[in-house]
């Protein structure tokens, strides 16, 4: 039990003091998670040899971490809660819109992935077998490393953001086949259907409690539970472990049964309140996933396979992404949603070693490849997490090169146009509806009719535009979105997005044709306002200590012209944020 307490102990202070130098370095959290792993496990035990070679002295061998086994199981807790509250977050009503859709891309993307990577295979002078192998798990992108990248970003309820989650669970539900088939070939020889006939009948079994449950019976019980704050966190976290036990017990993944427990939830009232609730523990127990994860990473094995490492690695990072993209845009899907689905989906997920696992158990993967493998998993989720934390300045850097992959004559029913005519000018422009855009929007349809709202999440704009609301779909980074939006000749821009390389852009477009609008956007940090200022904003909210009602009174001065008052507000706003940062109280409260 000691021994336990201080693996945890040790490996949260690791991982705290790399968090805190990655977020002063402005590098990803989750490249600091995984170091802290390295150097807690093999790899870290041979750079100390190496050093201590180098200084003429022999290391013994020896851990770190006393019980890694243990701490692997209780990292598993945060994969559950991350697939509940992925669930938690999709009402069933809304994943039907999109099945005809996932089932397509997903093919196109298991399909193209696999022969491309069994062909590298043979390049590489692989054998038959373990082509096959090698294009499996490359086929196979991280549900975990994605979603949380998706959250973290708040881009879940965007479309790409829903295709992601769509595509992945369904790549998850061919893993689960792939294992079945496997272990079926390993113990008769033979592939048994039978086998494959009663996991679908299992996993069709386990959706249709979700439906009953999720209809008829959750809405009654935890509306009786929810009178008791503390009940409604406990039962939903138990109602997690139910339904993952159930269907590991199936033989299914975990992660769908703690999915389809979310989901059960996802069109009750109290949804929001418990996904807030439970989010901080899930991040605690993901931090030890990550740092898991490194641990597993051993370099001194990447000698005899450093090249061929290479080469799959740039595999996974460029052609995967390239996949993606080429077969959306054969779809119809816009160039930008095609994008950033396909480096959502940059890296090989944790499902490939396992499938390698149970090959090597069969014998039919050697040592070597399983190395391969868990280096290319481990170096591709780093660089996807750069990928993704840049996502905005890439495609703005290749965003001509990438019209190629979009059709012209065609446009997925996906991709929402939105229900605006002509060029509009001299009209409010509101970029986000959620949360404090909801104040706005009242405030701004109070005082004009001359206005448009624009969003990145479609079921929004489909909500709007039955409430008659000018709006269209699109994010605010993408310069031709703006051109439709009219955004140069506006009135007034407010935006209450909080990405803040979105406002960034925005402003940029905005500002190299006009100087005079006024621009009003949010910010999560005392640095992030004084780079929004210093890029152009004429205002910028903080909502760590404002709401709707202060952006609204705002844009009462705009909409009054009094731009005297604005502009003195922001020289004192600027003022007093500098004198903040210069104190180091970064983030106000």
């Amino acid at each position: 039990m000691e021994s336990l307490f201080f693996d945890i102990g040790l490996l949260v202070i690791i991982a705290t003091i790399l968090g805190y130098l990655a977020m002063v370095l402005r590098q990803p959290l989750l490249l600091a998670y995984v170091v802290g792993g390295m150097l807690l496990g093999p790899t870290g035990l041979w750079l100390w040899q190496q050093l201590a070679t180098l200084g003429g002295r022999k290391l013994p061998a020896f851990s770190l971490i006393g019980n890694p086994e243990v701490i692997h199981t209780i990292s598993v807790i945060g994969i559950v809660l991350l697939m509940f509250l992925v669930g938690l977050e999709l009402d069933l009503k809304k994943v039907k819109q999109f099945g005809a859709t996932i089932i397509g891309i997903s093919l196109i993307q298991i399909v193209v992935t696999f022969l491309l990577a069994a062909g590298l295979g043979a390049v590489l002078g692989f054998s038959w077998v373990t082509n096959m192998y090698l294009a499996i798990g490359l086929v196979f992108s991280s549900t975990i490393v994605s979603v949380k990248y998706l959250s973290e970003h708040k881009d879940l309820s965007s479309l790409y953001g829903r295709i992601v989650v769509g595509v992945l669970l369904a790549q998850d539900l061919l893993a689960i086949f792939t294992l079945i088939l496997i272990a079926s070939i390993g113990a008769t020889g033979t592939l048994s259907f039978l086998t494959l006939a009663n996991v679908v009948i299992k996993l069709g079994w386990l959706l249709v409690l979700t439906i009953i449950l999720a209809h008829y019976i959750f809405p009654l019980v935890f509306s009786v539970i929810a009178r008791s704050q503390e009940l409604l966190f406990l039962s939903g976290i138990a109602l997690a472990f139910i339904f993952a036990l159930m269907a590991e017990n199936l033989h299914i993944s975990l992660e769908i049964g703690a999915f389809l427990a979310g989901i059960s939830l996802a069109s009750l009232p109290y949804h929001a309140q418990l996904a807030t609730r439970i989010k901080p523990l899930r991040d605690f127990f993901i931090v030890i996933f990550f740092v898991i994860l490194g641990m597993n990473l051993d370099l001194s094995l990447l000698a005899s396979v450093w090249w061929q490492t290479i080469l799959v690695v740039l595999f996974v990072v460029l052609l995967k992404p390239i996949i993606v993209l080429a077969g959306m845009g054969l779809l119809g899907f816009k160039r930008r949603t095609a994008f950033m689905t396909g480096i959502s989906l940059a890296h090989i997920s944790e499902f490939s070693l396992i499938v390698l696992q149970l090959g090597k158990s069969v014998g039919q993967v050697d040592e070597v490849l399983i190395s391969l493998l868990t280096v290319v998993m481990i170096v591709s989720i780093v660089f996807s997490s750069y990928l993704y934390t840049y996502r905005q300045q890439i495609y703005n850097a290749l965003e001509r090169l990438l019209r190629v992959f979009e059709r012209q004559t065609f446009v997925h029913p996906l991709e929402v146009a939105g229900n605006i005519s002509g060029k509009p000018e001299q009209h409010i422009v509101l970029c986000g509806y959620g949360g404090m855009g909801h104040d706005v929007l009242i405030n701004i349809a109070s005082a004009t009719k001359n206005y448009l709202v624009v969003d990145l999440d479609p079921n929004v704009i489909r909500l709007l535009m039955a409430k008659k609301v000018p709006a269209i779909y699109g994010d605010i980074a993408d310069e031709e979105i703006l051109e439709e939006l009219g955004a140069r000749k506006a009135k007034a821009i407010v935006s209450t997005v909080r990405n803040l390389f979105s406002n960034l852009a925005l402003i940029k477009h905005v500002r190299e044709e006009n100087k005079k609008v006024p621009i009003v956007v949010l910010a999560e940090s005392v640095a992030d306002a004084l780079e929004l200022y210093d890029a152009g904003a004429d205002y910028v909210v903080l909502p760590d200590i404002v709401g709707g009602a202060h952006t609204a009174m705002v844009f009462e001065d705009i909409q009054h012209e009094n731009l005297d008052k604005l502009f003195r507000l922001k020289r004192k706003e600027i003022g007093q944020l500098r004198i903040q940062q210069l104190l180091g109280q970064e983030r106000r409260r």
